[in-house]
């Protein structure tokens, strides 16, 4: 037995049906700015990315990567334990404290890392970690590589949490691992329910604030601001790579949780910082995101007219009270034909199927941002409804 040979198989049962809707992924889409990318010579109105403020391309951002970059150069080539921490690195580190009300936080190159590295740090054998089913892959590998025992609970579903948190002596170490704001469907996680059951049954929260970082609450700083429990979660981390424009990741709690991850967080130890454009940029993002709260204004107005009107027309569009705007098609091959026919119409989106989403649930994922205008949403709204009926979909959603 070679462990090539699932590859082998893998490639040899790919049938030209599912070759063709491969081809919608991995997409080389060059951007231009906030609303359009290139792709193959041809410029695309953009509903794919995660960019929700639409600060990518603000000329005072990609400034202070480059004047970053001219002062301490493109790396430090080395992890932040060793050489790789600057004093960017600490400014940003205490930005994110004050903003999600923690002691300490800590810094990572990359998103997913930081979720996995974190649980599988913190949870271990003889501990008990509890996962919403919806939650990111970030936090179901963190879950299953912390060997900790593992309990899935449904769907944003605290009653069925409250039972199985309850077959748990007091004793027992337990983290409770939600999404603060749920990627394939926009949901935001019932957050006082699940701080109360923590206190209740002596469990720990981690919230991965990945989509709520500067989308949600008064100032833009996330599910617990939204929810007023600021300062009361016991972890919380996101990424840079959706409203902060950038890549990385980071988690925050107290100074001892902290400082004992930067000594024994593998995933941080042994990774190389992230470069200073990087957070440099960042640090820019979140300067933009207190001095121009009309960004997330918009951000939501524009939001609220993209799933109102695809309503209108037909679609079945899923309660989102986030950018996030699922519209759902029901079999995937609907969705692989309404995505490569919008491509074709000037619009890129992205089609998400089985295992991402439930049988039958197939959808197009849409994120309208900041940066784009009514007209673009109108535009959207119009050639969607006319593309459904072409290729079948919109009956079937109605």
């Amino acid at each position: 037995m070679d462990v090539f040979d699932k590859c082998h198989d893998f490639v040899r049962d790919i049938s030209p049906q599912r070759r063709a809707g491969m081809s919608l992924f991995y997409r080389a889409v060059d951007p231009m700015d906030g609303r359009y990318a290139v792709r193959n010579g041809r410029r695309l109105l953009m509903l794919g990315s995660n960019d929700y403020l639409g600060l990518t391309h603000d000329p005072r951002v990609k400034r202070a990567a480059a004047d970053a970059v001219l002062a301490h150069g493109s790396s430090s080539c080395g992890a932040r334990i060793n050489n790789g921490t600057t004093t960017l690195h600490q400014r940003l580190e205490e930005k994110l404290a004050e903003i999600k009300g923690v002691e300490r936080v800590m810094v990572f190159s990359n998103g997913f890392m930081a979720m996995l590295g974190t649980i599988a740090t913190l949870a271990g054998p003889g501990d008990v970690v509890f996962c919403d089913q919806e939650n990111h892959a970030s936090l179901i590998d963190g879950c299953r590589a912390s060997g900790a025992e593992v309990r899935v609970f449904r769907h944003n579903d605290t009653r069925h949490l409250a039972r199985i948190l309850a077959e748990y002596d007091h004793a027992r170490g337990k983290l409770i691992v939600v999404d603060g704001v749920f990627s394939q469907t926009g949901h935001i996680i019932d957050l006082p329910e699940i701080v109360r059951l923590a206190a209740e049954h002596g469990a720990r929260v981690m919230l991965d604030d990945a989509h709520g970082t500067g989308v949600l609450g008064a100032h833009g700083h996330g599910t617990a601001e939204h929810h007023g429990l600021q300062g009361r979660i016991d972890l919380v981390g996101g990424t840079f790579s959706k409203a902060l424009g950038a890549v990385g990741g980071f988690i925050g709690s107290t100074g001892d949780v902290i400082e004992y991850m930067q000594f024994a967080c593998r995933a941080h130890m042994f990774t190389a910082a992230p470069p200073v454009s990087i957070v440099a940029s960042v640090l820019k993002v979140l300067e933009i995101l207190e001095s121009e709260p009309e960004r997330r204004e918009r951000m939501f107005a524009h939001a609220r007219l993209l799933q109102q009107g695809l309503r209108d027309v037909g679609f079945t569009v899923l309660d989102s009270a986030t950018p996030i705007t699922p519209v759902i098609t029901g079999d995937y091959g609907g969705a692989l034909r309404m995505a490569t026919r919008l491509e074709q119409e000037g619009i890129f989106v992205n089609p998400i199927g089985p295992p991402a989403v439930p049988p039958n649930m197939a959808r197009l994922r849409l994120t309208p941002t900041a940066a784009h205008t009514e007209e673009d949403l109108r535009f959207v709204i119009d050639t969607m409804a006319r593309v459904a009926q072409e290729v079948g979909v919109l009956a079937r959603c109605a």
